[in-house]
C-alpha cells in the first residue's frame, strides 16, 4: 500500500472513530481469564472452521484491564499478510496515538504448510464473491473464523463490544462489507477501501455506519 493509500485508509478509520472511540472506564468486572497484556504486537491462533486460524494483536503502551478499548479490524488486500497490513497502514502507530487495540487478521493460503506470499501462495478472503479467489474456490469460512476472534477479543482484552470497527483493502474491503452485512450486531462500523460489495442483496440484521471509499485511476 502507497503513502496515499495508508492516508486514506487512517482517515477513514479516524472518522469512524470519532462516532466513538474515548476511552472509558469500564464498568463491568474484568472476566477472570482477562490478561495484563505488555505493550506491543501478539500473534494468536484460535480453532475456526476446522481450521488454525491466526491474528495479530498491537497492544498500546498505555493499555490498561480496567478500561474498555476500543477495537479497530483491519483485513489485509488479496496476497497480503497481516503483518504487511501492520507495516503499510500504520495502523500500530495510529493504536498507540490514539488508544485503540488494532487487529490484523490473517486470511487462509492455498498451501497452508508454506508462508503466505503474494505469488505462489497468495492469502485470500472469501469475500462471498463468485471470483475466481483461492478462499471462495475453497470455501473457507471466513465469517466464522472473524465471528471467533472477536469472542476471542472479549475474553483475552477488555474489548469494547459496542465499539468494534472494521476495515479493510481490496479483498479486504470486500470481506469488511460482507462482515457488515453477515455480523452486522456485533460491527459498529466499517470503512472498506478500494473493494466491492458482493453480497448487495443479503439485507443485514441492522443498519451499520460505512464509510465507502474507492480509488478512480488517473
Amino acid at each position: 500500500m502507497n503513502q496515499n493509500l495508508r492516508a486514506i485508509a487512517q482517515v477513514a478509520v479516524g472518522i469512524l472513530l470519532l462516532c466513538g472511540c474515548v476511552r472509558t472506564a469500564s464498568t463491568e468486572e474484568p472476566a477472570a481469564s482477562l490478561k495484563n497484556w505488555s505493550p506491543g504486537s501478539h500473534v494468536l491462533s484460535i480453532a475456526a472452521g476446522g481450521l488454525e486460524r491466526r491474528y495479530v494483536v498491537h497492544v498500546p503502551p498505555d493499555y490498561a484491564s480496567n478500561t474498555l478499548w476500543p477495537v479497530v479490524i483491519i483485513f489485509h488486500g488479496g496476497g497480503g499478510t497481516a503483518k504487511t497490513a501492520m507495516r503499510e497502514t500504520g495502523f500500530a502507530e495510529k493504536a498507540d496515538q490514539e488508544g485503540f487495540l488494532a487487529v490484523f487478521p490473517e486470511a487462509t493460503a492455498p498451501d497452508p504448510s508454506l508462508p503466505g506470499r503474494f505469488i505462489g501462495n497468495p492469502q485470500t478472503w472469501n469475500d462471498g464473491s463468485k471470483r475466481k479467489i483461492g478462499a471462495v474456490e475453497r470455501n473457507v469460512a471466513d465469517v466464522e473464523f472473524v465471528f471467533a476472534m472477536i469472542g476471542d477479543l472479549k475474553e483475552r482484552f477488555n474489548a469494547d463490544k459496542r465499539r468494534i470497527y472494521v476495515t479493510g483493502f481490496s479483498n479486504g474491503a470486500s470481506m469488511s462489507f460482507r462482515i457488515a452485512r453477515e455480523l452486522s450486531p456485533f460491527i459498529a462500523a466499517v470503512a472498506p477501501v478500494a473493494g466491492a460489495d458482493w453480497l448487495y442483496g443479503k439485507r443485514p440484521d441492522r443498519a451499520v455506519p460505512l464509510l465507502y471509499i474507492y480509488l478512480i485511476p488517473g
